[in-house]
């Protein structure tokens, strides 16, 4: 082999491994999830905003007075679950999302990771039927799929560590 050919065998290699340093990312974190995911005591962001802002996109005819959002605390074997009072009025199908979002946060919080990960995914389906039905206006869709999409990469991301 040539010194020139051993150079650009040197030098291909290097360029590639200055690719691979380039583009990685970091493994998810269940915090920063869990952000996406935006439910807490407080919630404030992530899905859980997308949901909140969008609540008068909601199209659906069924009405209920407060949204009861059960939240699993991580150590809560055995024990009773706590709930949080959404208020209301608001569509069942945004109420449906905002327990859609606790159960992903519980089950991250209990490094559930794929049970996250699936659960982010049945809610994304539910979004897209929202939408495909009429249940769902166009802006409500276009904050609401987003946010949960990059949830579920996250859960997904975790899942496959």
């Amino acid at each position: 082999m040539t010194f020139a050919v051993r150079v650009s065998m040197l030098a291909i290699g290097s360029l590639f491994a200055g690719v691979a340093a380039a583009q990685y990312v970091p493994p998810a974190t269940v915090s920063q999830c869990r952000a996406l995911d935006g439910f807490s005591t407080d919630p404030q962001g992530g899905a859980w905003l997308a949901v909140e802002s969008s609540h008068d996109l909601f199209l659906g005819n069924k009405d209920t007075p407060n949204c009861q959002v059960k939240v699993v605390e991580a150590s809560a074997k055995g024990k009773p679950g706590v709930t949080y009072v959404q208020a209301g009025p608001m569509a069942k199908d945004e109420c449906s999302m905002y327990n859609y979002l606790s159960s992903i946060d519980s089950k991250l919080n209990q490094a559930k990771t794929y049970e996250a990960y699936a659960t982010a995914d049945s809610m994304l389906t539910k979004v897209n039927n929202l939408y495909s039905t009429g249940k769902l206006d166009t802006a409500g869709y276009n904050r609401i799929f987003p946010a949960v999409a990059e949830l579920r990469k996250c859960a997904s991301d975790l899942a496959n560590q």
